[in-house]
């Protein structure tokens, strides 16, 4: 379960374009083919870039609650 201050705070320190990938395929529930056509990308790549903003969220995400314990 994620805490929504720490998940906003772990997005505001991604890359814009992870963030906007991220952004738009979970908060605005767009389909990964629509995701890469507002960012201009093909699918494949948008998958690609989907996976590495995931883990990079991830990772901020988990580096942040090690903070707060």
């Amino acid at each position: 379960q994620l805490d929504v201050a720490a998940a906003h705070a772990a997005l505001s320190r991604l890359s814009a374009y992870h963030r906007a990938a991220l952004t738009l395929r979970y908060l605005d529930g767009l389909p990964v083919a629509e995701v890469g056509g507002e960012l201009g990308r093909s699918l494949h790549a948008t998958e690609t870039l989907l996976v590495r903003a995931r883990a990079a969220f991830r990772r901020v995400y988990e580096e942040g609650e090690g903070h707060d314990a």
